[in-house]
This record gives structure tokens, C-alpha cells and sequence, in this order.
């Protein structure tokens, strides 16, 4: 249940997960790099709300910033390495983050509000709430099979192509002090060195970021001419799944990036 500062209304909660926003990084930019994926995590899905609300949780993995000129919201997330991730609507209230449009983005319909109503939005979620949820995860995590360490073999491949855990975990946007990336990680290294040859030819290289298997995985998805199309705008395959908040070793994230660069190459196409 969730309520409010009021304390009048309580609303049911149906369910908790993780939601991608498929959103323009910024009003300037144009283009295919344009979109990114604001990925909000511990949502809340309240069904009966007015509107989808951004909680404070956002700012634990973003920083918001706000502020007006005389003409334009100057309103922006940045990520946690201060690059642009989203960005507010100019001149719409309540703030709106500007969503890729279709085909890249959902089509939506108008915003619920009306222009001569004054709105005042906010939920709480109480701490006796919040609990039960955290209970339910610590139980669930306890009963899931843990992904499990690194063995001596994965160690000795991290360092003779990573140098190390920690820079192969910064490369693919994790933190090594979260032992969720660090696991999430390890299922991205294992998934790695399952699909990659087992070529010894890359072994004598000086510099190690110059084979780089997961792009090599990642680029057996699609074909020559979505790789060029890729390589033009993006750099690699992998730069471009990464880029749209797509896990080049999940199956059905594979699929979507499939259909993005298709909708990218042919955005005219009906299909």
C-alpha cells in the first residue's frame, strides 16, 4: 500500500520491479545516440494513480537537476558519470521526461491533466510498507541459487584480457562495490566465455581491450548490413545494445536490438 502526505487514501500496490524508459538523452541531440534507456529500479506499479511518479529511489543511481530560464525548462538527469541519460519537456507541468518516440518508443496517448486544474502529486511509501518488501526480497534471495564465484580459470581470463574484476565491471556500467553488478557480472563473463571460440590466437596480443569477445558475440547477432549500420553510429554492437540498456547475453534483448536498428535503418517501414 502506498499513501500520501495527507494520510487519507491508501492505494494498493500490485507488484515491484524494474522499468525502461526508452527516452531522448537530450533536446539537442539528434540522431540514433540520440535515445538511451532511463532504467528506474524498485518501481512501484499503482495502477489506479493519476500519472507515473519518479520517486526520490532515482537518486541512487541518478542526479537530477533542475532549474527555469526565461523561456525553457533546463531540467536534466545525468548519470552517475555525469553524462546526459533524460531530460525534461520544456514548458510542460508537471515535469515530463521526453520519451523516444515511436518506433523507438511506445506511442502514448495525452496526459491526464487538465490546464485549468492545480495539481499536487506525492506518495509515500511507509516505512512498515517498505519493510515487508524488503522481508520478501531477503527471503526470495535466500531460496535462489547465488551465481557462484569466480573460479581460478575466469580469474585467469578476467586478468590476461581485463586486467582486472574491477575494470572489466566498469566497462559494462557496474559497480564492483554492489555485489549485484558483481554477480551480474559474473553471468556477463560466463556468457562471454561460453560463446566466444576457444582460439588461442587473440592470446599474444599487447594490448588485451584489443580482442574484445563480448563484441564479437554481440555482433554475430545481426547482419552485415546492421553491422555497418552499427559501426557508422554507434562504434560496435556491443557499444549499441549497451546503449539502449540491452544485455547482449539475454536472448530476448537480442531480438529488440534486432527490431531498434531495423526501425533505425528503415524508419519508414511498416514492419
Amino acid at each position: 500500500m502506498v499513501g500520501s502526505m495527507a494520510g487519507e487514501t491508501r492505494t494498493p500496490v500490485v507488484g515491484i520491479g524494474t522499468v525502461e524508459l526508452p527516452v531522448k538523452r537530450s533536446p539537442s541531440a539528434t540522431g540514433p545516440r540520440s535515445h538511451g534507456i532511463l532504467r528506474l529500479r524498485n518501481v512501484l506499479h499503482v495502477p489506479t494513480l493519476i500519472c507515473n511518479i519518479i520517486g526520490s529511489p532515482i537518486l541512487d543511481e541518478y542526479t537530477v537537476h533542475t532549474g527555469f530560464d526565461d523561456k525553457y525548462t533546463k531540467d536534466t538527469i545525468k548519470d552517475k558519470h555525469g553524462r546526459d541519460a533524460a531530460y525534461f519537456g520544456s514548458r510542460l507541468k508537471p515535469f515530463q521526461v521526453r520519451l523516444s518516440g515511436p518506433p523507438i518508443g511506445p506511442r502514448v496517448g495525452l496526459a491526464p491533466f487538465e490546464v485549468s486544474k492545480l495539481y499536487l502529486i506525492n506518495v509515500l511509501w511507509a516505512d512498515s510498507e517498505r519493510k515487508k518488501w524488503e522481508d520478501h526480497r531477503a527471503s526470495k534471495t535466500l531460496q535462489q541459487a547465488e551465481v557462484g564465484p569466480l573460479t581460478t580459470e575466469e580469474k585467469q581470463w578476467l586478468k590476461d584480457h581485463w586486467g582486472s574484476e574491477f575494470k572489466f565491471l566498469m566497462s559494462h556500467g557496474l559497480d564492483i562495490s554492489k555485489e549485484d553488478d558483481r554477480e551480474e557480472g559474473r553471468s556477463i563473463l560466463r556468457a562471454i566465455m561460453a560463446g566466444s571460440d576457444s582460439d588461442d590466437s587473440h592470446s599474444g596480443l599487447d594490448d588485451p581491450n584489443e580482442y574484445r569477445p563480448e563484441v564479437q558475440l554481440a555482433e554475430s547477432y545481426f547482419d552485415a548490413d546492421q553491422v555497418k549500420f552499427i559501426k557508422k553510429h554507434y562504434g560496435d554492437p556491443l557499444t549499441f545494445m549497451i546503449t539502449f540498456g540491452l544485455k547482449f547475453y539475454n536472448a530476448e534483448d537480442c531480438e529488440e536490438a534486432r527490431s531498434i536498428v531495423g526501425s533505425l535503418m528503415y524508419p519508414d517501414s511498416d514492419e
